[in-house]
């Protein structure tokens, strides 16, 4: 570029000028023979109108060739007193004469780096100059006319980081009488050390303060720079694009005066609206999450300080910014509702393929490089999650391209990938909050074939009753480990939690012989299976006992008034339904589907009235030749209690309505959920409280204080009893005491039912 900057102003051999005019500015090119073609801006005729503001590129196209533009040629300019503002590309080298002189609208201007000759009275008249920017690191090479003398005195003079002494001791910057340095640009620091690995958002941060770069044990992050500054701000930006909804998560940590706003602050923004604002205070590294809207968005830290100072703290610090996706449809079993991201570089994709949808890790044929998946998962219970998996590599060994997963930061597995089929992983959790990674890293050879780790069908399900090995099955080696058990004391490979067969809080030889009649007969004491046309369902034993029905918890809303009074009913032993009636089942009867929800045949059947049950009823009890029915009011509240085994819950088996419940919170506002996913409550019987509300037999009245037995409800009324809550639901109507009711004729979506007997 240079030897064709001295052949333009040489007239070197083979060189000829052209006129173009493009983008509302005018152009001489000069071609060589020997060298690419080159622009220079021209002045536009006899009376120049450049006005507002105008924008140089670094490139035009001529003849189908690319020039540079490298210079603003003789009084390009000159005399344009409408230019208000002039965007110069990093191309130009240099300015001829007069270039801009007498624009007397010009207030600002900014010199490209890579001009390194400025010629004579370029910017002579140009009277309300104010800022000067010069951006080359060393001072350019320029005569002492190229500015008013009222510029010198009036404008100040800007330069980059660290240039300071050279533009003193140089003409004519040196005549400047206000002479700054710019801030270090920390663009690309701030990035490298605010992003996740393989993040590419970009910040800035400007202005008096702003933000730098800290390394602190064995993390680096970006930390807001007004410390022990009274009343200022420091501020961080950045701009971000998303093609869908996503999630923005970041690491923060602040140490400020106290909690009030008051004082000092940290704001976090989303396109000007505050996400929080919280008086700064000394604390340990925390995770924000937020959900990004897809579009463009821009972000906003800052952190701004009163009129007082703590020297040993004032700040704000913030590490891995990252843009997650959100592919749960593509991981989680058929009503799963855990939430899986992806980000990075390489998030992990939605894939369908072999007639099922997974996730699949995103860095396939790119080479040291790594795809990361997270979930958190909370359980109230001993819980076992599992998934299918499957992987693509390189070999076995880990040396090379490897596939793993941990829980809580410990690796559960580790291998080289390799080609395989898929398979099931089981683990085991404690009751609490647990994260969740899978990642797939490559080495530095690919396989346009392969490279990958797959995931599908994530399910989290209470430890399995009797599954005393923790393998997801129970069989005949749950009954041998739960011998070895009770020979040798040694619990490190039993669940005992899943141990307790029979239920009564204790691990003892009456679980061995329960757990043997359960593998002769295929199901539990107290169960019962039934068939019809090849689908199984289960009853359950209620023992018969007393109990007090009504609003019984120490929480009260206004639509619970009527469950009260409380009063004394006792019951009979009686059979209920182990799950609501599924849409497998009603078909196998009916012989259609009213479901709105179809699709899967474990979920629950509803959109279905009180009338429409009792033609089921019918139909089944000519099939079977038994005598089902729906629960009384009574019987079911009894049995959403847990019966004689209750343990005094809120809701059907448990105070976390996330455990045991489908509701408003938690079900993404899709639809009903197959049944049994959550945890069981006492008795094993699951949905009572969530998924859909259950018809009762009763007609609906009002409660009396008096003591009832075997209650059938009123004898005649225009509403039945409906109980239990559904999906679109929030807290109160899951709780095992809360009433509802609706005509017999209703068939809406949330409606479905559980057999009695």
């Amino acid at each position: 570029m240079f030897a064709a900057l001295v052949a333009c102003l040489t007239g070197a051999l083979g060189a000829s000028a052209y006129d173009l005019y493009t983008g509302g500015i005018y152009y001489s090119i000069t071609e060589y023979a020997d060298a690419d073609p080159v622009a220079s801006v021209e002045n536009n005729g006899s009376i120049n109108t450049y006005s507002g503001v105008v924008t140089i590129p670094a490139t035009v196209n001529y003849n189908g060739k690319t020039c540079a533009v490298t210079s603003i040629s003789y009084q390009a300019f000159k005399g344009c007193t409408g230019l208000t503002e002039v965007n110069l590309p990093e191309s130009i080298m240099y300015f001829s004469n007069e270039a801009f002189s007498g624009c007397t609208s010009l207030t600002s201007i900014t010199i490209p780096a890579s001009i390194y000759t400025i010629y004579n009275y370029v910017f002579t008249g140009c009277t309300a100059l104010q800022s000067v920017t010069c951006l080359r690191p060393t001072a350019p090479s320029a005569n002492t006319n190229n500015f008013s003398q009222s510029t010198y005195t009036s404008a100040t003079l800007y330069v980059p980081a660290g240039s300071l002494s050279s533009y003193q001791s140089t003409a004519p910057w040196s005549s400047f009488t206000t002479i700054r340095e710019l801030a270090p640009d920390l663009s690309q620091a701030l990035s490298e050390a605010l992003n996740i690995d393989g993040g590419t958002i970009s910040f800035t941060s400007s202005g008096d303060y702003p933000w730098t770069v800290v390394s602190e044990g064995d993390r680096t992050f970006a930390q807001s720079s007004n410390a022990g500054v009274g009343s200022s701000s420091s501020e961080l930006t950045a701009t971000v694009t998303v093609n869908k909804d996503s999630f923005l998560s970041f690491d923060f940590k602040a140490w400020g005066e106290g909690s009030s706003t008051a004082w000092d602050k940290c704001v976090f923004m989303i396109d000007d609206v505050a996400q929080f604002t919280y008086g700064a205070l000394k604390n340990d590294w925390e995770t924000y999450v937020v959900q990004l809207p897809a579009g463009t968005h821009t972000l906003v830290w800052y952190y701004s300080k009163d009129s007082s100072v703590n020297p040993t703290g004032d700040y704000f610090a913030v590490d891995n910014v990252a843009i997650s996706n959100d592919i749960s449809s593509a991981v989680n079993e058929p009503g799963g509702n855990i939430q899986f991201l992806t980000s990075g570089a390489y998030p992990w994709v939605e894939v369908t393929a072999g007639g099922r949808t997974y996730a699949q890790s995103g860095n396939a044929g790119v080479s040291n490089s790594t795809s990361v998946m997270t979930a958190q998962v909370s359980v109230a219970y001993a819980s076992l999650i599992s998934f299918d998996f499957k992987a693509w590599g390189e070999g076995s060994s880990t040396a090379w391209d490897k596939c793993v997963f941990m829980i809580d930061d410990v690796a559960q597995f580790t291998y080289g990938a390799r080609q395989n089929d898929w398979e099931k992983y089981v683990a085991e959790i404690n009751p609490g909050t647990h994260t969740l990674v899978w990642y797939y890293t490559k080495d530095t050879s690919v396989d346009p074939t392969g490279d990958y780790f797959v995931v599908d069908n994530f399910a989290v399900m209470r430890q399995l009753r009797g599954d005393v090995n923790s393998d997801g099955d129970v069989n005949i080696s749950d009954v041998a480990a739960l011998i070895d058990y009770l020979l040798s004391g040694n619990a490190s490979s039993v669940n005992l939690n899943s141990a307790d067969v029979d239920l009564d809080g204790d691990v003892g030889i009456s679980d061995v012989a329960t757990l043997i009649d359960y593998l002769l007969g295929d199901h539990w004491p107290g169960e019962r299976v039934y068939t019809v046309d090849g689908v199984s369902f289960t009853m359950i034993e209620v023992e018969g006992g007393t109990f007090t029905m009504g609003l019984t918890g120490t929480q009260s809303e206004s639509e619970e008034e009527w469950a009260l009074p409380t009063h004394t009913v006792t019951l009979s032993s009686y059979n209920i339904g182990k799950t609501e009636v599924t849409q497998e089942l009603w078909q196998a009867v009916m012989g259609y589907n009213p479901s709105a929800y179809p699709g899967d045949p474990n979920r629950p059947v509803e959109s279905i009235s009180w009338n429409d049950c009792q033609s089921f009823i019918t139909k089944l009890n000519q099939m079977t030749g038994e005598n089902f029915r729906l629960p009384t009011e009574a019987e079911w509240e009894f049995a959403a209690r847990g019966g004689n085994k209750t343990q005094g819950y809120m809701y059907s088996g448990s105070n976390d309505l996330d455990a045991v419940a489908w509701y408003s919170d938690n079900n993404n506002n899709t639809s009903s959920f197959p049944v049994g996913q959550k945890d069981a409550n006492e008795l094993g019987i699951y949905d009572m409280s969530g998924n859909l509300w259950e018809w009762c037999q009763d007609w609906f009245g009002d409660y009396t204080a008096d003591p009832q037995v075997n209650p059938t409800g009123p004898s005649t009324g225009s509403d039945r009893v409906v109980r239990g809550g559904a999906f679109f639901n929030g807290q109160v109507g899951q709780r095992v005491w809360f009433r509802n009711y609706t005509t017999p004729t209703n068939s809406a979506e949330g409606l479905g039912m559980r057999l009695a007997k």
